[in-house]
């Protein structure tokens, strides 16, 4: 499974219709519905350990894909249970240096606003890889080609 920030996972590109992701993926184990963000669609591949968001605001395209798979890799590596610093100043060293940390109660997250993504962690350790459309400097999505 590979990370592409700011493009996706393997064949998975942000922008897709969940039509061209269900013939890619198959049908998901799961679909629900956020009333709470405006009707967003998110279906799930518990096998792949994958959640992918379809944006109501967007015509439904896939807008972030969030992965707990520790197959995830970037550049030949494995991201889950990595420590966080590894992650960052090895794997992802090509291509973010700016990362914005929040701490939450439980977890925190390490952001990087170029490639729009993120990676969780726990106890200082990789647990879950979010995937986003960049956003230009003008509030537009930046869609991969």
């Amino acid at each position: 499974m590979e990370i592409k920030p700011g493009i996706g996972i393997d064949e998975v590109k942000l922008g897709m219709t969940r039509e061209q992701v269900l013939d890619i993926l198959g049908p998901p184990d799961d679909a629900r519905i956020d009333e709470e963000m405006d009707n967003d669609v998110y279906i799930y591949y518990n096998s792949l350990r994958l959640r992918l968001r379809f944006e109501s605001e967007e015509n439904f395209v896939l807008t972030k894909i969030s992965t707990t798979n520790p197959d995830a890799a970037y550049r030949g590596f494995p991201i889950i249970g990595q420590p966080i610093e590894f992650a960052k100043d090895v794997i992802f060293n090509d291509l973010a240096t700016d990362w914005l940390i929040d701490e939450y109660e439980v977890f925190d997250t390490h952001f990087n606003e170029q490639y729009w993504f993120n990676l969780d962690t726990e106890f200082g350790t990789v647990t879950e890889i979010q995937l986003g459309v960049p956003i230009s400097e003008d509030d537009e999505f930046i869609w991969p080609e």
